[in-house]
């Protein structure tokens, strides 16, 4: 269950999946390959290690690595983390300037028994979170007790509207943590500002206390990133009650920083806004919130304070605790998308596509079904 506060079913783009799937099964059914965008170069201070991981995270991994060469932890690099329970291909980058790491192929190994050194080069440069060209998924869900004939069909039409218009660019529910916890220590946070203010209000307040003294501590950074991508997704889900988040509509700011005093919107009988599996350069942004002024006018505006009225506190506070005004897409459109089904034991649908960095599959899969996973407890 989640905190009835902080809801988190946001709005479906095109209706609550009727199917349910089983999601992660095993290991394989969940594949991804980062696609790092660019030739390592040979030389430089880091070693650049290319793995092939089955069952562990990107963490554990760096982790890992650290230990058994005698590094510090933040000589690691990488450029995202990547799901345990998946097969994942990805690179890390370790600091070695003098190249005093000798045989570092052979002592990884026993440190990485899940995993298989696919590559080692030298690059010049830290490897760091977003630096990738994105991530290349294969993804197998399982429809148990369904006839493949009874569900083809509108699986494919939702496939169809998928590749031809994208998904809402929602975060994931795991940025929340288990149960939206970490929406949840958020707010405990403001709540222990809050308490504080009143305390040193208080007419009652000994003369003798130090200001700051029972100041809370801030928050970690996945605490502070769970509240503003909160924020996004609630933005984005006023967009898609009002049909809007594939548009551009007036007062936007668009993927190109400025904003438009365009009305373009995608309906039943338009064209679309996103032609195929190719993403238009003015797709429509929402905040990601923190210091900084909003060029947000218009109507875009007004959908963007509908959705965050009753979070004005947690907009007040992110701007005040070090965080800078940023943007996200609001669309989301898988690359080189395809599909194929098998019903051999069960009804079975591959995905198979391609997505940049901070864009996540799973957007893609809520729309298709209700997936969940295996009972790992």
């Amino acid at each position: 269950m989640t905190d009835a506060k902080y809801p988190l079913d946001f709005p479906y783009a095109y209706g609550k999946p009727a199917l349910r799937a089983l999601l992660k099964g095993e290991n394989a059914h969940f594949v991804v390959h980062e696609q790092l965008g660019f030739e390592p170069a040979g030389e430089g201070e880091h070693w650049y290690v290319h793995t092939e991981s089955d069952g562990d995270n990107t963490q554990w991994l760096a982790d890992q690595m650290a230990k058994a060469l005698g590094v510090k932890a933040l000589d690691i690099g990488f450029c995202g983390l990547k799901d345990r329970h998946a097969i994942t291909r990805q690179w890390f980058s370790i600091y070695d300037p003098k190249q005093s790491i000798h045989d570092l192929k052979a002592r990884l190994a026993p440190a990485l028994p899940n995993s298989q050194i696919l590559e080692v080069t030298r690059g010049q440069a830290k490897l760091r979170r977003g630096m990738h060209a994105g991530n290349g998924f294969i993804i197998t869900l399982v429809f148990s007790d369904l006839a493949l004939a009874s569900i083809q069909a509108p699986l494919v039409a939702k496939l169809e509207q998928i590749k031809a218009c994208g998904v809402p660019n929602y975060f994931g529910l795991q940025r929340f943590g288990r149960n939206g916890n970490n929406l949840q220590e958020f707010d405990r946070f403001l709540l222990q500002q809050e308490a504080v203010k009143a305390s040193r209000d208080s007419t009652t307040l000994a003369p003798t206390t130090k200001k700051g003294r029972n100041k809370p501590r801030k928050p970690k950074g996945i605490i502070l990133s769970a509240a503003r991508a909160y924020l996004f997704n609630c933005v984005l889900a006023e967009r898609v009650k009002s049909e809007t988040w594939q548009c551009v509509i007036d007062g936007d700011v668009t993927h190109e920083g400025h904003a438009s005093a365009l009305n373009q919107c995608v309906t039943q009988n338009a064209k679309p806004l996103i032609e195929g599996s190719t993403l238009p350069e003015n797709v429509a942004t929402a905040p990601l919130w923190g210091r900084g002024r909003s060029h947000t006018a218009g109507r875009a505006l007004m959908i963007e304070q509908e959705a965050l009225h009753s979070m004005s506190a947690w907009a007040n506070a992110l701007e005040h605790l070090g965080l800078s005004q940023e943007r996200r897409k609001l669309c989301s459109v898988p690359q080189d998308f395809m599909w194929g089904f098998d019903d051999k034991d069960a009804v079975t649908l591959r995905l198979i596509f391609s997505l940049p960095p901070g864009e996540y599959a799973t957007g893609i899969l809520r729309e298709v079904c209700e997936c969940y996973e295996p009972d790992r407890s």
